[in-house]
């Protein structure tokens, strides 16, 4: 008897709320929404009236998560430093991005890491990334499951596999995804992003990975180098390397 669990996936659509806003609806399955994240939902009226007006499409800012039973979460979106994430008026963690990206704890202990595939291959319909628990020793890691940035509708097919059998390519997301001219509608910058988990996880670190989750759709953040290369084609280097 095979007493492994299922893969658990999250779906997490990007869609647009009143006001120009964007906004990241989590789904775990059928019936209520997981959580739903609003671009700029915790920001001032400033920067709510640049969304109104189409001047901001997604980036800095902080944005609000709320959960299914109302506990709610602030991706504060930052540019050029770790964004935060906020509960009950206490950051939980940091999110650090570089060539692979870092959740921190307030402890400055590394919770997960989010690396591209090993393999470093492409496509045009999504990114397809690692998440990892690092533990204490900063040495040993294990895959937790699969974050997929999802750039076109195509993107969501799949079939069905092992958390490990997707994990096989990655794509290039560009600035070019964001821009739009000036004085034509704001359109979506991507269309979601899905998380596959091999296991459960605690409420804790499923709230942190939801706000990753956020900080990729909503924020617009590049969380491994592809993300950032709008020229190169070549493959990402091997996490073993």
């Amino acid at each position: 008897m095979n007493d492994e669990m299922p893969p658990t996936v999250f779906t997490a659509r990007l869609s647009r709320a009143t006001s120009n806003k964007l906004k990241l609806t989590v789904t775990d399955g059928p019936g209520e929404p997981l959580a739903v994240a609003v671009q700029g939902g915790a920001d001032g009226v400033g920067s709510k009236l640049g969304v109104l007006f189409g001047f901001k499409n997604g980036g800095v800012g902080k944005h609000l998560v709320t959960f299914r039973g109302g506990n709610t979460l602030v991706v504060e979106t930052r540019s050029g430093e770790p964004s935060v994430l906020v509960q009950n008026g206490e950051v939980i963690a940091s999110l650090a991005r570089g060539d692979e990206s870092e959740v921190l704890l307030p402890t400055g202990e590394t919770l997960f890491a989010i690396v591209p595939d090993p393999a470093g291959a492409r496509t045009a319909d999504a990114f397809h990334l690692h998440v990892y628990r690092c533990h204490a020793d900063g040495q040993a890691r294990e895959v937790v499951g699969a974050l997929d940035v999802i750039l076109t509708n195509t993107g969501w097919t799949f079939t069905a596999y092992t958390v490990i059998d997707v994990l096989d390519v990655l794509p290039d997301l560009t600035l070019a995804n964001f821009a739009r001219p000036l004085g034509t509608a704001l359109r979506l910058p991507m269309q979601g992003v899905r998380l596959v988990l091999k296991g459960p996880l605690s409420d804790r670190d499923q709230a942190i990975l939801v706000g990753v989750c956020v900080d990729l759709a909503i924020g617009l953040r590049p969380y491994v180098a592809a993300m950032r290369n709008n020229s190169s084609r070549a493959e990402a280097p091997s996490a073993a390397s």
